[in-house]
C-alpha cells in the first residue's frame, strides 16, 4: 500500500529496450513526486520500473501512482452529460492549479483530458500524474532509432500546431487541452465535436477539420455559460505564441472566487 491508504494504480505503455534513456527522467520525475510540497491537486507517482514484455525485446513502463477515490469527469459527463456550472468552475480551478505547479518546474502534463481528472470524496479534482517528459523521451526515440510506440493520442483535445510538427510546445499544448476539457464538461460533449461531419468520429477528414477550424469564434457559445465562454476564448489561442502561459491561466476571472455577500445591516 502507499503513503494515504490507497493502492497503486498501474499505466502501462510499450515500447522497445529504452531503458537507459528512461532511467534519469523517471528518476527526476518520482524524485519530484514525492516532495512534502507537492501539489495536492495532482497525483503522486510513488515509483515506476521497466520489465520485459512476454520475455521479448519490447519494455512495459509501469508507473505506480496514488489515485484518487472517485470517477472521473469523462465518467461524469457519460453518464450525466453537461455537469453543473459551479462544478465545472470548481473543478478548473483545481486543475489549472496543479498545471501551474507543474509547468511552473517546467514540467509538461502531456496527458490532459477529461479522463485524467478524478473527483473526489470533497467534489474536487484532483488530476493524473503528469507523463509529458517521459512522452517526450520515447517520441524522440521512436524517431531515431525507428522503435514502436504503443500508445493513443486523442487528436480532439490536440493544439492546431500539433498537425505541423508532432511535438508542438508541451507547457502551451497543456494549456490547449484544459481549454478543451472545460469545454468537454461544460457541454457534456466531446471538445469541437460540433466540427465533426463523418459518422466516424475520428476520421482524419474530421480531425484536420478541427486542427484547421478550432478557434474561439467557432467555440459552442449557445451550450456554455458567458463567463465560460469568456475563459475558453483566452485559452483556445490558435497562435502559439499567444496562448497564456498557465500562471496567467489561474488569474482569469472565471477562476476566482466570488465576492461574499455583504451581510451589513443598512440603517
Amino acid at each position: 500500500a502507499v503513503p494515504g491508504g490507497h493502492p497503486p494504480a498501474s499505466r502501462q505503455r510499450s515500447w522497445r529496450e529504452p531503458q537507459k534513456d528512461l532511467a534519469g527522467p523517471i528518476a527526476e520525475l518520482v524524485e519530484l513526486s514525492r516532495a512534502a510540497a507537492w501539489h495536492p491537486r495532482l497525483a503522486r507517482i510513488y515509483g515506476a520500473f521497466l520489465d520485459s514484455a512476454d520475455g521479448g525485446p519490447r519494455a512495459v513502463l509501469r508507473l505506480f501512482v496514488r489515485g484518487a477515490v472517485g470517477p472521473s469527469a469523462k465518467s461524469l459527463v457519460e453518464g450525466a452529460g453537461a455537469l453543473a456550472p459551479a462544478s465545472v468552475r470548481r473543478y478548473t480551478t483545481d486543475v489549472a492549479g496543479a498545471l501551474r505547479f507543474l509547468h511552473d518546474r517546467n514540467v509538461p502534463h502531456g496527458c490532459l483530458r477529461s479522463g485524467s481528472v478524478c473527483i473526489d470524496s470533497d467534489d474536487h479534482a484532483v488530476l493524473s500524474a503528469p507523463s509529458g517528459r517521459l512522452r517526450r523521451v520515447v517520441h524522440e526515440l521512436r524517431w531515431l532509432h525507428d522503435w514502436d510506440f504503443v500508445g493513443s493520442i486523442d487528436l480532439l483535445w490536440s493544439p492546431p500546431e500539433f498537425s505541423l510538427r508532432f511535438l508542438s510546445d508541451e507547457l502551451s499544448e497543456d494549456v490547449w487541452s484544459l481549454g478543451c476539457t472545460v469545454m468537454e464538461m461544460a457541454t457534456g460533449r466531446p471538445p469541437w465535436q460540433h466540427l465533426l461531419t463523418s459518422e466516424s468520429p475520428h476520421s482524419w477528414t474530421d480531425i484536420f477539420n478541427v486542427m484547421e477550424n478550432a478557434s474561439p469564434r467557432t467555440l459552442p457559445a449557445e451550450s456554455l455559460s458567458e463567463d465560460c465562454c469568456a475563459f475558453l476564448g483566452s485559452v483556445l489561442v490558435r497562435d502559439i505564441t499567444a496562448r497564456p502561459k498557465a500562471h496567467e491561466v489561474v488569474a482569469h476571472a472565471f477562476l476566482q472566487p466570488p465576492p461574499e455577500p455583504d451581510l451589513r445591516l443598512e440603517r
